[in-house]
C-alpha cells in the first residue's frame, strides 16, 4: 500500500482510522483482547489491548498466529486484520457463532468474491498443536499452513454493509483495493 494501513481512514469509516474500526469490532467481540505487534509499532496500540510481540518478524504471519495461540486463555481466536472496512460487528458476530457451533471444526478463514483465502481466521486453541507441524515442516505461507494443518474455508454471506456493496470481508492490500470502496462509496451516495 506504501504506507502504514493503520492510520488510513477511508470514507466508508466516517473520520475514523482502519485501526480504531478493528479496535472497535474487537472490543466488541472479544473479552480477551491481544494485538500481533512488530518491536516498532508497540507505542502505537489502541487502549486495552496487550501486544504480542512478533518474536520472527518477517517470517509472516503463520509463526506469530502460533505465538498468539500459545497465549490464548479462551477457547478459541478470532484473528482480525487491520485492514477490513467494510466489516460490521453483526456479520463477524454470525460468522463467529457458526463456527462456535461446528465443535469438530478447528479453525476456519473466509474466501474473498474471486474464491482466494482471506481473513479474518477463527482458530481453536487446540489448533495450535496442527499448526506447529506444519511450522516444524518448514511451512511459511500463510492459508497453505492453514490448509495443510486443517482449516477449513468458509465462504461468508456477500452483501455489504449498508452503503458499501462490496464484500463485508473485503482487505485493502493494494491502493486499487482502496480506490474501489472509494468509488463504491461515492457512487451509492445521493
Amino acid at each position: 500500500m506504501g504506507t502504514d494501513k493503520r492510520h488510513l481512514v477511508p470514507k466508508a469509516l466516517n473520520g475514523r482510522s482502519l485501526m480504531e474500526h478493528s479496535a472497535d469490532l474487537l472490543a466488541a467481540l472479544c473479552g480477551h483482547l491481544r494485538i500481533l505487534v512488530s518491536c516498532d509499532t508497540e507505542a502505537d496500540l489502541p487502549p486495552a489491548f496487550i501486544p504480542i510481540v512478533d518474536r520472527l518478524p518477517g517470517q509472516g504471519p503463520l509463526p506469530a498466529i502460533n505465538d498468539g495461540l500459545r497465549e490464548l486463555q479462551t477457547p478459541f481466536a478470532l484473528i482480525l486484520p487491520v485492514d477490513m472496512p467494510c466489516l460490521e460487528k453483526s456479520r463477524l458476530r454470525a460468522w463467529m457463532q457458526s463456527f462456535e457451533a461446528m465443535v469438530d471444526r478447528h479453525a476456519q478463514f473466509s474466501l474473498d468474491e474471486n474464491q482466494r483465502p482471506t481473513f479474518p481466521l477463527l482458530l481453536r486453541k487446540e489448533f495450535r498443536t496442527s499448526l506447529a507441524v506444519e511450522l516444524e515442516g518448514g511451512q511459511v505461507r500463510l492459508f497453505q499452513g492453514l490448509r495443510a494443518a486443517g482449516a477449513v474455508a468458509l465462504a461468508p454471506d456477500r452483501q455489504g454493509a449498508e452503503g458499501c456493496s462490496l464484500n463485508p470481508f473485503l482487505n485493502l492490500n493494494r491502493p486499487a483495493d482502496l480506490e474501489r470502496l472509494e468509488s463504491d462509496i461515492s457512487s451509492s451516495q445521493p
